[in-house]
C-alpha cells in the first residue's frame, strides 16, 4: 500500500478538519489507509511541525464539530497505540515501559523547574495499572533507565495509593494500588540507591463514604498525607495538586467481573446510575464526560415510598474535578488512562467510557490497542460500530 505524500495527506486533513460531513473513515479511504493509520499520520505531522492542530482552523468561525474535534485530536497526540489485539502480557509490558519512560523524564527534568524537590506518583486501583507496574524492573528497568541522571533538585519520590479495592477473591488483591504502590516504591527504592528518598503512602481501608462524611475520613491521620499531595484544596489549604503522574483505569458498564467498579458497587448493594457508560477511577460517567453520582440507601425516614438515599463515592484521593485540571497544559502533569476493549482474551467493551474520558478531558495520554482506538476515533467523531 501506497503511503501517501503530504500533500494529500494534508488536503484530507483540511477537509477532515473543516468540514461537518467529511467523517474520519471518508478521509482515511481517500488515502487509502485505515482511520487508524490517519490519526497516526496526524500524530506524526504534529510532531514533526508540518501540521499545527491548534490555529489550523479558525475555531470562531469554525462549527461545533471542528472545535471539538480540534480539542479531541490534541488529546489523541499522546497515545500508545499497539498493533493489533495484542496478549495480556504483552499489553502490560508496554504499559510498563510508557509509565517508566514518563518516570525517567520527570526525575532527569522536573517540570516545575526549583518550585518541588519532590516528583509525586499516583496509582488508582485497577488489574491494567497493577500488572502494568508488575512489569517494572528486571531487563525493561536497565533498557529505559540505562543512564538515567537524576535531577540534583530531586531529593524524594512519593509514591501515592490513590484508590484501594477492600474486597476478597484474586483480582481484587491483584488490582489492589496499595500493593502495586508498594512494589514501585520497592523497584525505585532498589534501582536508585541513595540518589533520592522513596515513600510509598498508603490510604485508610474505609471504601465507600457519604459525600458529606468526605472531609472527615481525608483528615483521617491515615489518608491526610496523600489528600495533601494529590488534593490539598480538599483540606482547605491554598496550593495545587502536587502530582506529577497519575495512573489509572477504566471499567465497562454491566457485568461485575469486566469491572472492579461493577464488583465494588455490587457488594455494597448498590447499582450503577442512570446513564453511566463506564467508570473512569472509579467515578461513574456518561457518555458526554459529565461525571454521575452515585447513590445508596440508608435506614431512616425517606421518601413517601419509604426509601431514603445518600450521595456517596468510592474513597478515592483523586477527585474527577482534580483529574481534570491535572490533565491541562498548565498542570504539566501526566495523566495516563490505560483500557482497552480486552481483557484476558475477552470482549470488555471500554469505548464509550475511554470516549467520555477524552470528551471530558480527564486525560492527556492513553495506552491501548489498534482495534480499541479505531472504535474510539469513530465514536467521538460521529460515526456508529
Amino acid at each position: 500500500m501506497a503511503t501517501p505524500s503530504t500533500e494529500e495527506f494534508l488536503k484530507q486533513c483540511r477537509e477532515y478538519l473543516s468540514n461537518d460531513s467529511a467523517s474520519l473513515r471518508t478521509c482515511a479511504g481517500a488515502l487509502n489507509i485505515s482511520p487508524t493509520k490517519f490519526l497516526d499520520r496526524i500524530r506524526q505531522a504534529y510532531r514533526d511541525g508540518v501540521l499545527v492542530l491548534r490555529g489550523k482552523v479558525n475555531k470562531d468561525a469554525g462549527s461545533e464539530f471542528t472545535r471539538r474535534c480540534l480539542d479531541d485530536l490534541h488529546r489523541y497526540i499522546n497515545t500508545t497505540v499497539l498493533d493489533g489485539e495484542v496478549d495480556d502480557e504483552t499489553f502490560a509490558h508496554e504499559s510498563a515501559g510508557v509509565i517508566l519512560r514518563n518516570v525517567r523524564e520527570l526525575l532527569e527534568n522536573p517540570p516545575h523547574g526549583k518550585e518541588r524537590e519532590a516528583v509525586s506518583l499516583g496509582l488508582v486501583s485497577g488489574t491494567s495499572v497493577c500488572r502494568a507496574v508488575e512489569n517494572i524492573g528486571g531487563p525493561l528497568w536497565d533498557d529505559v533507565m540505562a543512564g538515567l541522571e537524576v535531577s540534583p533538585q530531586i531529593k524524594a519520590v512519593n509514591v501515592l495509593t490513590l484508590s484501594i479495592t477492600a474486597l476478597h477473591g484474586d483480582d481484587f488483591i491483584e488490582g489492589n494500588a496499595g500493593n502495586a504502590c508498594s512494589r514501585l516504591a520497592a523497584q525505585l527504592k532498589a534501582k536508585l540507591g541513595r540518589k533520592v528518598e522513596v515513600d510509598a503512602f498508603g490510604l485508610g481501608l474505609t471504601l465507600v463514604v457519604p459525600k458529606a462524611d468526605l472531609e472527615h475520613h481525608d483528615r483521617d491521620p491515615l489518608n491526610r498525607p496523600i489528600i495533601q499531595i494529590a488534593d490539598p484544596e480538599r483540606l482547605g489549604l491554598e496550593a495545587q495538586s502536587q502530582l506529577d503522574l497519575v495512573v489509572f483505569g477504566a471499567g465497562p458498564p454491566g457485568k461485575p467481573e469486566y469491572s472492579v467498579f461493577m464488583r465494588v458497587i455490587s457488594e455494597q448493594g448498590m447499582t450503577p446510575p442512570e446513564g453511566m457508560c463506564g467508570d473512569l477511577a472509579f467515578f461513574p460517567l456518561q457518555a458526554d464526560g459529565t461525571a454521575l453520582e452515585l447513590k445508596r440507601e440508608v435506614n431512616g425516614a425517606g421518601d413517601v415510598s419509604g426509601r431514603k438515599e445518600e450521595s456517596c463515592l468510592i474513597y478515592s484521593a483523586i477527585l474527577p474535578t482534580t483529574l481534570k485540571k491535572l490533565a491541562q497544559p498548565e498542570a504539566k502533569a501526566r495523566v495516563i488512562l490505560i483500557a482497552r476493549n480486552r481483557r484476558r482474551g475477552k470482549w470488555a467493551p471500554k469505548t464509550d467510557v475511554i470516549a467520555a474520558a477524552l470528551r471530558g478531558g480527564y486525560v492527556n495520554a492513553l495506552i491501548t490497542d489498534g482495534p480499541t482506538v479505531d472504535r474510539v476515533s469513530a465514536r467521538m467523531f460521529g460515526e456508529a460500530i
